[in-house]
């Protein structure tokens, strides 16, 4: 059986390298083909074009790109049709997604089945792509499970499968163990704040934030040194943005601890003290391991000038952050709306380090975020990419 599948992101690489172990364990003569990175590629997927093509950050990125993306949307379809699988599998990257899906479709006589894992976010923004996503889809594996009626009443078929992040850390977090376990790991002295700092895993995206971070980073180590507190940055990253964050720290006169190894990674989220954060699915991942987190995305004053208009009220009031759009809260202080000044994101860090109660309160509203996020079974968390890969046997059937 076969499979062409897709992603754009590397949170989208992560979700497509589980889907495909778990589609592979049930139909171990699986063939995929498609467009991701060196996790899908590690599950055994032929990879057209990597994810980086698709990578792109805002409006104008977008926009200056098109002549390429439209290329590469036109080529794609032609390799899906002329590879027949049983399904198309796309994964977030809606915009590419959607268009893809609706030439894949609209060939003579198409029997591929089209399924987009991951839903877009209509509840927030650009509520009209639903009927969109519902028309050009026959099935919708949606991650949140407030998505699906927003797709059905325009027709969608929509199943629940639980969010891939929750599943992740859970998983994750177990294997670093005990705070002091993972500090002991880390060489991390005991007086030390550990602070995340989480810049992004686009080249674009860290290259537009990381003067701001690094601005942010150093008023905050200033104030912390006032009170007798010395922080050290523990900067998880991929292999490739490693040199860039080492030198700019580095350069910044900021102590750091650049990590490329996944299971450091874990081990810094489960010691860390806080978070400085890049608006991304980062964010939901230091909620569910409970660090207190404040986030920040130096937003180009064109894109929010573009974007403003289509977003919805629960975004106007509260806020990019999944985890406050989640519990309809304003739980994460956010940095978002030009302008963005760092001696405030400086601030909320430190209200956080100095007083208990917002660091607890913040805490507290964290755990209640993963109640909704998985389906269970028997009152056991069920895999999500075990659940997607079932309801898509269950369609190509």
């Amino acid at each position: 059986m076969k499979f062409f599948i897709t992603a754009g992101e590397t949170s989208g690489d992560v979700i497509g390298s589980a889907l495909m172990a778990e589609l592979r364990n049930a139909v171990p003569q699986a063939i995929f083909r498609g467009i991701g990175g060196a996790e899908m590629q590690a599950q055994g997927l032929e990879c057209i074009t990597p994810l980086e093509a698709l990578n792109l950050m805002g409006v104008t990125d977008v926009v200056r790109n098109y002549p390429r993306l439209r290329r590469l949307l036109y080529d794609t379809a032609k390799e899906v049709q002329a590879f027949a699988p049983a399904a198309l599998i796309t994964i977030d990257s809606p915009d590419f997604s959607v268009r893809l899906a609706k030439r894949v479709g609209s060939g003579s006589d198409s029997t591929i089945k089209r399924v987009q894992y991951v839903c877009p976010s209509v509840w927030a923004w650009r509520a009209g792509r639903a009927k969109t996503f519902a028309q050009e889809y026959d099935l919708l594996l949606s991650v949140l499970d407030f998505d699906a009626p927003w797709f059905e009443k325009h027709g969608g078929s929509v199943a629940f499968v639980g969010h891939p992040a929750a599943w992740r850390v859970q998983a994750e977090l177990a294997q670093a163990g005990s705070v002091q376990t993972a500090r002991q790991a880390l060489a991390l002295p005991a007086d030390t704040v550990a602070l995340l700092f989480l810049a992004g895993s686009r080249p674009a995206e860290i290259d537009h934030n990381l003067p701001l971070m690094l601005a942010a980073a150093k008023d905050f180590m200033q104030e912390a040194k006032r009170t007798g507190r010395q922080v050290l940055f523990l900067t998880p990253t991929l292999p490739p943005f490693a040199k860039q964050l080492n030198t700019a720290l580095h350069d910044a006169k900021l102590s750091a601890l650049v990590l490329t190894d996944q299971a450091e990674k874990w081990q810094a989220f489960r010691a860390a003290d806080l978070a400085l954060a890049v608006s991304g699915t980062v964010v939901l991942e230091t909620a569910l391991a409970s660090v207190p987190t404040v986030m920040l995305y130096a937003t180009r004053k064109t894109n929010y000038a573009l974007l403003r208009p289509f977003m919805s009220e629960p975004l106007r009031r509260y806020g990019l952050s999944l985890p406050n759009l989640i519990a309809k809260e304003k739980i994460i202080p956010e940095h978002c709306h030009p302008p963005i000044e760092a001696s405030r994101i400086a601030d909320d860090l430190m209200q956080l380090l100095a007083n208990d109660a917002p660091r607890q309160k913040m805490i507290a509203k964290f755990s209640a975020l993963g109640d909704g996020l998985l389906l269970k079974e028997a009152g056991r968390p069920q895999a999500p990419a075990a659940r997607a890969a079932q309801e898509i046997l269950r369609l190509v059937a």
